[in-house]
């Protein structure tokens, strides 16, 4: 090709509507004009940098997936909702656990609006999704075959609909969290919970009762959902809250900075709000060993409040 005519090609590209709407050329991996014009005029040979930019198609296709992962998630979250709508009235104790899968959703969608889904918490949130949706599709699936073979063709409405809502969220979140994972790969589990910045005493006090969150959830969650009839809340438990305990713990190791952050902010809000409805279930109870079971509600409760209540009183320095 002529050097005017890859010049004008170059022009062309840069005034594309397609390369527009991501800011700039580069963002695609075009190469600049005089790139082009020093090529055209020596028909030199790309350099090695150059070889080794990706390509537009590339970038590309990175950018569609991202934006199907952002729609997947999206999905997912409002069939969460009508899940969790679902069960008002009568299981409204079970409502805040949804919340916290809710919220997690939120997460990812925002990270992978914002191309960020490589980073550790929103993988640690995926792998939490993954075996959660997983634990509650196939329970949702039995679900389905019990109410057909016992129903003799009179079916429970709001069953349904909590069925089908159900495995809507479970398919596109399990998706969703499924092709992250394969995009970025598995987590590092962070055992840390000494703070290396701001008032460590204080951040290491709600890093340590975030871990406990986390083990405590795993447990009563796999109890939940091995051993009573509350499955789709013990696979949330087991999995979602203590993946949310876990990368709050995380941040409060990180410091202030990070527990200023939105996703932060919300995973410990819904984690809260959890532990808030947990206690409601011993108000009236007289303190002493009838109480013991509200004290991991209470630990849940301070941890995530005062994590919250730091993330939001933070100014960053000057």
């Amino acid at each position: 090709m002529r050097p005017a005519a890859r010049i004008a090609l170059a022009l062309a590209l840069s005034a594309s509507p397609w390369t527009l709407s991501f800011s700039a050329p580069r963002a695609l991996g075009a190469r600049p004009l005089t790139s082009v014009v020093r090529r055209g005029a020596s028909d030199a040979k790309p350099s090695a940098a150059e070889e080794s930019a990706p390509s537009m198609e590339e970038d590309a296709a990175a950018l569609i997936g991202d934006a199907r992962l952002e729609a997947s998630f999206g999905r997912a979250a409002v069939g969460t909702w009508i899940m969790a709508a679902s069960m008002l009235p009568g299981q409204w104790r079970s409502v805040p656990a949804v919340l916290c899968a809710i919220a997690s959703l939120q997460v990812l969608r925002n990270a992978a609006s914002r191309d960020r889904l490589s980073g550790g918490t929103f993988r640690m949130l995926c792998l939490g999704l993954l075996a959660g949706f997983s634990a509650m599709l196939f329970n949702s699936g039995c679900q389905v075959m019990e109410l057909t073979l016992r129903s003799q063709g009179v079916f429970n409405v709001r069953s349904a609909i909590r069925v089908a809502a159900t495995i809507f969220a479970s398919v596109s979140g399990l998706g969703a969290a499924y092709r992250a994972l394969e995009d970025h790969g598995l987590p590092k589990f962070k055992t840390e919970i000494r703070a290396a910045k701001g008032r460590r005493w204080l951040l290491t006090l709600v890093a340590a009762g975030c871990a406990f969150t986390a083990v405590q959830q795993l447990v009563i969650g796999g109890v939940l959902l091995f051993y009573s009839r509350y499955k789709a809340v013990g696979a949330l438990r087991c999995f979602v809250i203590s993946a949310c305990a876990h990368v709050c713990q995380t941040a409060a190791v990180a410091g202030p900075k990070r527990l200023s952050s939105e996703t932060y902010g919300l995973l410990n809000a819904a984690v809260a709000l959890d532990a808030v409805v947990r206690l409601s279930l011993w108000v009236g109870t007289e303190i002493g060993v009838a109480a013991l079971p509200a004290a991991p509600a209470l630990v849940t409760l301070l941890s995530a409040g005062v994590g919250l209540l730091i993330g939001k009183l933070y100014t960053p320095e000057k």
